[in-house]
Protein backbone atom coordinates (compact mmCIF):
# COMPACT_ATOMS: atom_id res chain seq x y z
CA UNK A 1 0.00 0.00 0.00
CA UNK A 2 2.96 2.42 0.96
CA UNK A 3 5.13 2.08 -2.50
CA UNK A 4 1.47 2.23 -4.28
CA UNK A 5 0.66 5.40 -2.21
CA UNK A 6 4.45 6.50 -3.42
CA UNK A 7 3.60 5.89 -6.67
CA UNK A 8 1.09 8.06 -6.74
CA UNK A 9 2.89 10.85 -5.74
CA UNK A 10 5.54 9.99 -8.22
CA UNK A 11 3.12 10.23 -10.84
CA UNK A 12 1.55 13.80 -9.67
CA UNK A 13 5.32 14.99 -9.88
CA UNK A 14 6.07 14.23 -13.13
CA UNK A 15 3.05 15.74 -14.18
CA UNK A 16 3.32 19.26 -11.94
CA UNK A 17 7.48 19.01 -12.45
CA UNK A 18 7.47 19.95 -15.92
CA UNK A 19 4.69 22.38 -16.48
CA UNK A 20 6.47 24.20 -13.92
CA UNK A 21 9.93 23.67 -15.10
CA UNK A 22 9.27 23.76 -18.59
CA UNK A 23 10.68 20.67 -19.94
CA UNK A 24 14.01 19.15 -19.95
CA UNK A 25 13.99 17.66 -23.17
CA UNK A 26 17.00 18.89 -25.67
CA UNK A 27 16.61 21.98 -27.33
CA UNK A 28 18.08 23.48 -30.41
CA UNK A 29 19.68 26.77 -30.38
CA UNK A 30 21.12 29.71 -32.29
CA UNK A 31 23.70 31.77 -31.98
CA UNK A 32 24.04 35.15 -33.80
CA UNK A 33 27.63 37.02 -33.81
CA UNK A 34 27.47 40.64 -35.69
CA UNK A 35 29.79 42.22 -37.86
CA UNK A 36 29.28 46.02 -37.65
CA UNK A 37 31.95 46.80 -40.18
CA UNK A 38 32.95 49.43 -38.44
CA UNK A 39 29.98 51.19 -38.00
CA UNK A 40 29.62 52.60 -34.10
CA UNK A 41 26.03 51.26 -33.08
CA UNK A 42 24.99 48.61 -30.77
CA UNK A 43 22.26 46.51 -30.54
CA UNK A 44 18.85 47.43 -28.36
CA UNK A 45 16.97 45.14 -28.67
CA UNK A 46 15.44 42.56 -31.92
CA UNK A 47 12.86 39.37 -32.31
CA UNK A 48 13.57 36.77 -34.28
CA UNK A 49 10.32 35.63 -36.97
CA UNK A 50 9.46 32.03 -37.38
CA UNK A 51 8.94 31.55 -41.34
CA UNK A 52 6.69 28.69 -42.90
CA UNK A 53 7.86 29.79 -46.28
CA UNK A 54 11.25 30.76 -47.99
CA UNK A 55 9.27 34.50 -48.56
CA UNK A 56 8.66 34.65 -44.78
CA UNK A 57 5.09 35.83 -45.89
CA UNK A 58 3.33 33.57 -42.91
CA UNK A 59 5.65 34.88 -39.63
CA UNK A 60 5.89 35.24 -36.15
CA UNK A 61 7.96 36.32 -33.63
CA UNK A 62 9.61 33.27 -31.80
CA UNK A 63 7.67 33.45 -28.27
CA UNK A 64 9.34 33.58 -24.33
CA UNK A 65 7.73 30.14 -23.41
CA UNK A 66 9.36 28.64 -20.44
CA UNK A 67 13.55 28.69 -21.33
CA UNK A 68 12.43 29.42 -25.39
CA UNK A 69 13.44 32.33 -25.46
CA UNK A 70 15.27 35.25 -27.87
CA UNK A 71 17.66 37.85 -26.27
CA UNK A 72 20.55 40.46 -27.56
CA UNK A 73 23.48 41.82 -25.93
CA UNK A 74 24.89 45.12 -27.65
CA UNK A 75 27.49 43.05 -29.79
CA UNK A 76 24.88 39.01 -30.23
CA UNK A 77 22.14 37.73 -30.00
CA UNK A 78 21.39 34.11 -29.04
CA UNK A 79 17.91 32.23 -29.59
CA UNK A 80 16.36 28.76 -27.83
CA UNK A 81 13.53 27.14 -28.91
CA UNK A 82 11.79 23.71 -28.35
CA UNK A 83 11.71 23.83 -32.16
CA UNK A 84 12.71 26.28 -34.58
CA UNK A 85 10.37 26.63 -37.67
CA UNK A 86 12.06 25.67 -40.91
CA UNK A 87 12.85 29.47 -42.08
CA UNK A 88 13.88 32.28 -39.92
CA UNK A 89 14.33 36.50 -40.22
CA UNK A 90 16.05 39.04 -37.80
CA UNK A 91 14.52 42.44 -37.22
CA UNK A 92 16.93 43.79 -34.88
CA UNK A 93 16.79 47.61 -33.49
CA UNK A 94 20.17 49.19 -33.46
CA UNK A 95 20.97 52.45 -31.68
CA UNK A 96 20.18 54.45 -35.23
CA UNK A 97 17.33 52.60 -36.32
CA UNK A 98 15.87 49.29 -37.13
CA UNK A 99 17.45 46.65 -39.79
CA UNK A 100 16.07 43.30 -40.97
CA UNK A 101 18.01 40.59 -41.93
CA UNK A 102 17.39 37.88 -45.34
CA UNK A 103 15.37 35.17 -44.83
CA UNK A 104 17.58 31.94 -43.81
CA UNK A 105 17.08 28.62 -43.29
CA UNK A 106 17.25 26.48 -39.55
CA UNK A 107 20.24 25.16 -38.37
CA UNK A 108 20.41 21.88 -39.35
CA UNK A 109 21.89 19.48 -36.28
CA UNK A 110 20.66 20.98 -32.63
CA UNK A 111 22.76 24.37 -32.96
CA UNK A 112 23.50 26.69 -35.26
CA UNK A 113 26.11 29.74 -34.96
CA UNK A 114 25.75 32.52 -37.75
CA UNK A 115 27.48 35.77 -38.39
CA UNK A 116 25.59 39.00 -39.11
CA UNK A 117 26.54 41.33 -41.54
CA UNK A 118 25.13 44.73 -40.33
CA UNK A 119 24.88 46.92 -43.39
CA UNK A 120 23.54 50.49 -43.84
CA UNK A 121 20.14 49.47 -44.27
CA UNK A 122 19.82 45.86 -44.06
CA UNK A 123 21.56 42.72 -42.48
CA UNK A 124 23.31 39.82 -44.46
CA UNK A 125 23.37 36.27 -42.41
CA UNK A 126 25.77 34.11 -43.54
CA UNK A 127 24.68 30.01 -43.67
CA UNK A 128 24.85 28.69 -40.73
CA UNK A 129 28.19 27.52 -39.36
CA UNK A 130 27.77 24.12 -38.06
CA UNK A 131 29.56 23.98 -34.55
CA UNK A 132 30.23 20.44 -32.93
CA UNK A 133 27.17 19.10 -30.72
CA UNK A 134 28.50 17.55 -27.56
CA UNK A 135 24.86 17.93 -26.03
CA UNK A 136 24.26 14.67 -26.41
CA UNK A 137 27.08 12.81 -24.59
CA UNK A 138 26.88 15.81 -21.52
CA UNK A 139 23.13 14.86 -21.67
CA UNK A 140 24.44 11.17 -21.06
CA UNK A 141 26.85 11.43 -18.56
CA UNK A 142 24.41 13.75 -16.35
CA UNK A 143 21.82 11.27 -17.20
CA UNK A 144 23.78 8.42 -15.42
CA UNK A 145 25.42 10.24 -12.73
CA UNK A 146 22.44 11.36 -11.59
CA UNK A 147 19.82 8.51 -12.29
CA UNK A 148 22.66 5.47 -10.90
CA UNK A 149 23.13 7.79 -7.67
CA UNK A 150 19.01 7.79 -7.47
CA UNK A 151 18.73 4.07 -8.14
CA UNK A 152 21.86 3.12 -6.08
CA UNK A 153 19.61 5.15 -3.08
CA UNK A 154 16.79 2.95 -3.66
CA UNK A 155 18.05 -0.63 -3.49
CA UNK A 156 20.06 0.31 -0.35
CA UNK A 157 16.98 1.41 1.61
CA UNK A 158 15.13 -1.25 -0.09
CA UNK A 159 17.67 -3.67 0.59
CA UNK A 160 18.05 -4.98 -2.53
CA UNK A 161 21.36 -6.51 -4.52
CA UNK A 162 23.34 -3.85 -5.97
CA UNK A 163 24.17 -5.81 -9.32
CA UNK A 164 20.50 -4.36 -10.38
CA UNK A 165 22.33 -1.14 -10.91
CA UNK A 166 23.86 -3.05 -14.29
CA UNK A 167 20.65 -3.26 -15.57
CA UNK A 168 19.53 0.30 -14.70
CA UNK A 169 22.60 1.85 -17.14
CA UNK A 170 21.82 0.02 -19.75
CA UNK A 171 18.06 0.51 -19.80
CA UNK A 172 19.49 4.13 -19.58
CA UNK A 173 21.15 4.11 -22.10
CA UNK A 174 19.00 2.43 -24.46
CA UNK A 175 16.20 4.72 -23.75
CA UNK A 176 18.22 8.27 -23.42
CA UNK A 177 19.12 7.24 -26.82
CA UNK A 178 15.50 6.53 -28.49
CA UNK A 179 14.33 9.82 -26.46
CA UNK A 180 17.15 12.02 -27.71
CA UNK A 181 16.40 10.69 -31.74
CA UNK A 182 12.69 11.13 -31.18
CA UNK A 183 12.91 14.68 -29.66
CA UNK A 184 15.42 15.45 -32.85
CA UNK A 185 12.50 14.23 -34.82
CA UNK A 186 9.78 16.23 -33.38
CA UNK A 187 11.33 19.70 -32.96
CA UNK A 188 9.69 21.29 -34.93
CA UNK A 189 5.97 20.91 -33.67
CA UNK A 190 4.34 23.10 -31.73
CA UNK A 191 4.34 23.57 -28.01
CA UNK A 192 2.26 22.42 -26.95
CA UNK A 193 1.70 19.53 -29.44
CA UNK A 194 5.43 18.20 -28.63
CA UNK A 195 5.07 18.42 -24.94
CA UNK A 196 2.20 16.15 -25.18
CA UNK A 197 4.09 13.81 -27.22
CA UNK A 198 7.51 13.97 -25.17
CA UNK A 199 5.28 12.70 -22.22
CA UNK A 200 4.06 10.10 -24.91
CA UNK A 201 7.93 8.99 -25.11
CA UNK A 202 8.71 9.38 -21.55
CA UNK A 203 5.28 7.31 -20.69
CA UNK A 204 6.87 4.34 -22.75
CA UNK A 205 10.62 4.75 -21.24
CA UNK A 206 9.68 4.23 -17.26
CA UNK A 207 7.61 1.22 -18.05
CA UNK A 208 10.57 -0.05 -20.75
CA UNK A 209 13.10 1.12 -18.27
CA UNK A 210 11.24 -1.18 -15.57
CA UNK A 211 11.08 -3.83 -17.98
CA UNK A 212 14.39 -4.49 -18.92
CA UNK A 213 15.28 -3.88 -15.08
CA UNK A 214 12.92 -6.54 -13.85
CA UNK A 215 13.81 -9.25 -16.65
CA UNK A 216 17.25 -8.75 -16.48
CA UNK A 217 17.53 -9.38 -12.77
CA UNK A 218 16.17 -13.25 -12.72
CA UNK A 219 13.10 -11.85 -10.55
CA UNK A 220 15.31 -10.22 -7.80
CA UNK A 221 13.12 -7.13 -7.87
CA UNK A 222 9.20 -7.65 -8.22
CA UNK A 223 8.14 -5.01 -11.45
CA UNK A 224 6.26 -3.10 -8.98
CA UNK A 225 9.87 -2.18 -7.67
CA UNK A 226 10.92 -1.40 -11.32
CA UNK A 227 8.25 0.59 -11.98
CA UNK A 228 8.53 2.74 -8.84
CA UNK A 229 12.83 2.49 -9.38
CA UNK A 230 11.85 4.07 -13.06
CA UNK A 231 9.96 6.64 -11.86
CA UNK A 232 11.98 7.69 -9.79
CA UNK A 233 14.86 8.10 -11.02
CA UNK A 234 13.32 9.87 -14.25
CA UNK A 235 11.44 12.35 -11.58
CA UNK A 236 15.19 12.74 -10.31
CA UNK A 237 16.75 13.08 -13.77
CA UNK A 238 14.39 16.41 -14.50
CA UNK A 239 14.22 17.95 -11.30
CA UNK A 240 18.22 17.79 -11.05
CA UNK A 241 18.38 18.86 -14.45
CA UNK A 242 16.22 21.81 -14.31
CA UNK A 243 18.50 22.90 -10.97
CA UNK A 244 21.94 22.28 -13.44
CA UNK A 245 20.28 24.44 -16.36
CA UNK A 246 19.21 27.02 -13.86
CA UNK A 247 22.84 27.29 -12.44
CA UNK A 248 24.61 27.83 -15.96
CA UNK A 249 21.81 30.24 -16.86
CA UNK A 250 22.90 32.12 -13.59
CA UNK A 251 26.16 32.09 -14.14
CA UNK A 252 26.13 32.83 -17.58
CA UNK A 253 24.12 35.74 -16.78
CA UNK A 254 26.41 37.01 -14.14
CA UNK A 255 29.33 36.80 -16.91
CA UNK A 256 26.95 39.02 -19.15
CA UNK A 257 26.68 41.96 -16.57
CA UNK A 258 30.25 41.97 -15.90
Amino acid sequence: MELKKNLILLFLFLIIIPLTLADMGPKPTMGFDFDFQSANITIQNGILLQCQDSECINSSPLQEVGPQRFECEETRCYALAYGFSPYQKLVINFSDKQRESNVFSEPTGMSGQYLVIVEPDILRVNTSIKSEDYSFIFALIITLVVELGIAYLFLFFKKLPKKILWSVLIANIITLSLFWGGYSILDSFAFLVLFILWWLIEAIIIPLEATIIYFSNNKEITFLQSLGLSALTNLGSIAIGYVIWMFFAVISIFIETI
